[in-house]
């Protein structure tokens, strides 16, 4: 048996069979050609991009990757340490993916308070991206500490102990997450060019008076659809005293990352390699190379999130007002709550806001109704300029 050639050998042999071949073979063989070296350079570009993000390599979901690929498995550990304790997980389901996505005031480097947190879930079966807010002053049981807010896990105990709290809570099992930084968010935008959004005439008002846009220079904003930058956006997802509080906030949220997923999806391969490249240092997450072009393989290929599905939790009528140390809370129904979670993420099943089920399409048109909220109902509402 003849030595192994390397990859540039094969290719310099497949050079020199062109060159003998007839004219018609050159051309089908000269084609192919081209198309290898155009994969080879996406895949080169691709992997040179994912160098630039943050890998957290000490997330519990992480370890458990590398221990499988070296044949080490979790519990090989804990029987080498003498550990006993149970794992708390949460619901999992073959082809339904939930990722945690969080943003915070501080460095991506630095373990602090959440200020917006989402499960993001991409679901193969029915080829469908879905998009749960979870509201940062939900009492949540934290093990190992007292109960507190939801935004607080973090800064208690990182992205591991949000794992477990999201499990015991909510009854979901994570694959993994993505955490972003408001700083860097406005440069993700920015780099898009912008997204689309549209404001009230209340929320375009409020915004050009207040601080919320950082940027005295950008406080420029119109009712309507328009397309805002980055600073302009990081002040619409924080605005609070516009509408129902942080209700209207976190749906805020939403509409932003739908806006900037239709930015992304709507370019072409090269314009969002070479948007990854300027956003990648910007983000921090514990999968690996592989799931990230796996996820992004999936979404490309599968025409997943065509439109994004979207849910809050608390649903109304799911919870009460409460009080912890640190300001007011809000104490769930979980048995109700998470009953229309798990329907919304492993069924298929779309809510309203009340928690009553209704068909996708009436979905899509509530979605959109709550991105642009009548004018009537926010001339109703006081107005606070009390800042947050």
């Amino acid at each position: 048996m003849g030595e192994k050639k390397s990859f540039l050998e094969k290719l310099a042999d497949l050079g020199g069979a062109i060159k003998r071949a007839p004219l018609k073979i050159k051309i089908f063989l000269g084609l192919i050609v081209v198309c290898v070296a155009v994969v080879i350079g996406v895949v080169i570009a691709a992997n040179r991009s994912l160098d630039k993000i943050n890998y957290d390599t000490e997330s519990v979901k992480y370890q458990e990757k590398t221990e499988k690929e070296t044949g080490k498995t979790t519990e090989d550990e804990e029987k080498d340490e003498g550990k006993d304790e149970e794992k708390i997980s949460g619901k999992e389901e073959a082809g339904i993916h939930n990722y945690f996505l969080a943003a915070q005031d501080s460095a991506l480097n630095t373990v602090t308070n959440t200020d917006s947190m989402m499960i993001l879930t991409v679901d193969e079966k029915t080829n469908a991206i879905k998009l749960t807010s979870l509201m940062r002053d939900i009492d949540v049981e934290i093990p190992g500490h007292s109960n507190a807010k939801l935004n607080s896990v973090m800064s208690k105990g990182g992205i591991n102990l949000m794992y477990e709290v999201i499990a015991l809570n909510f009854d979901i099992e994570l694959e993994g997450y993505f955490l972003v930084n408001f700083n860097s968010f406005e440069k993700i935008v920015d780099e898009l060019g912008g997204v689309e959004i549209t404001l009230t005439q209340k929320e375009a008002d409020y915004l050009n008076v207040n601080n919320y846009i950082s940027d005295p220079s950008n406080r420029n904003v119109v009712a309507g659809t328009q397309t805002m930058n980055g600073n302009q956006v990081v002040g619409y997802c924080r605005v609070r005293h516009v509408g129902n509080n942080d209700f209207e906030r976190t749906q805020r949220q939403r509409n932003v990352l739908s806006a900037i997923y239709a930015k992304f999806k709507d370019k072409g391969l090269t314009k969002i390699l070479g948007l990854a490249d300027e956003v990648f240092p910007y983000l921090k997450t514990d999968l690996t190379k592989d799931e990230i072009i796996g996820l992004a393989t999936d979404i490309v290929t599968k025409g997943l999130g065509k439109s994004i599905g979207q849910l809050r939790l608390p649903v109304d009528g799911g919870y009460t007002d409460g009080w912890l140390t640190g300001g007011s809370s809000l104490y769930l129904d979980f048995d109700k709550n998470n009953k229309i979670l798990h329907s919304f993420i492993f069924d298929g099943a779309y809510y309203d806001e009340d928690g009553n089920e209704i068909s996708e399409k009436e979905a899509e048109k509530n979605y959109k109704a709550a991105a642009h909220q009548s004018e009537k109902k926010k001339d109703s509402e006081d107005d606070s300029d009390t800042e947050d």
